[in-house]
């Protein structure tokens, strides 16, 4: 299995699919938030237009869906992601955290890319609104994906490093205390058969 920041690659799958999710739904959150605080706005400027669903606007409906949904959606740079840093790992044999976190970001945008696309293709007359979500998720995806890689990444980097000075340091410290137990072991010998030479010699 090819390597990435000292740890196995296929170590990375779950945490990285994981973590899209996580941000997915983070971002799900705040953009509902946006949307029902618009509403809400917009309802108290128009009470007319917003008869229909009372003085909150929207209230909490874009949270309670937009949380899920960008979820699931999460899923798709995710996977483009952890594809950039396969193939990335089998180009550059000890990539630094930086590399792998800019070989992470162009899988999500690469991968984000093909959505979006679609979205613009299938909205027909209504392309400009498509271009600006279309190109505001592939922003959000990229930025996402470097950020999110680069921050777990450099956590394993020190997390394996701490590991290794530690077991450095075991090994050490048994090392000292195997030497000194044998230079315990030689004194506590040449004294016990000097006083048995001694005991010999005496009346």
């Amino acid at each position: 299995m090819r390597h990435t920041s000292g740890q196995k690659l296929g170590t990375l799958f779950a945490p990285v699919f994981l973590l899209g999710m996580v941000a997915g739904v983070a971002v799900g959150a705040i953009a509902g938030g946006v949307m029902s605080l618009y509403s809400i706005i917009e309802a108290a400027n128009d009470p007319e237009l917003w008869a229909g669903w009372g003085r909150r606007g929207y209230g909490t409906i874009p949270v309670i869906y937009g949380m899920p949904v960008a979820g699931v959606v999460a899923l798709v740079p995710a996977a483009g992601a952890f594809l950039g840093l396969f193939i990335h790992s089998g180009h550059v044999p000890l990539p630094s955290v930086n590399q792998q976190a800019l070989a992470a970001c162009w899988g999500a945008t690469a991968a984000a890319a093909v959505p979006a696309v679609v979205l613009m293709l299938a909205t027909g007359e209504e392309y400009k609104t498509a271009i600006v979500i279309g190109a505001g998720f592939v922003l959000v995806s990229s930025c996402i994906a470097f950020l999110v890689a680069r921050q777990y990444l450099r956590y394993l980097s020190t997390h394996d490093e701490a590991t290794i000075r530690v077991t450095r340091a075991s090994s050490s410290s048994h090392l000292s205390f195997m030497i000194w137990s044998c230079i315990a072991r030689a004194i506590v010998g040449r004294s016990w058969q000097a006083y048995r030479r001694g005991g010999s010699c005496g009346p």
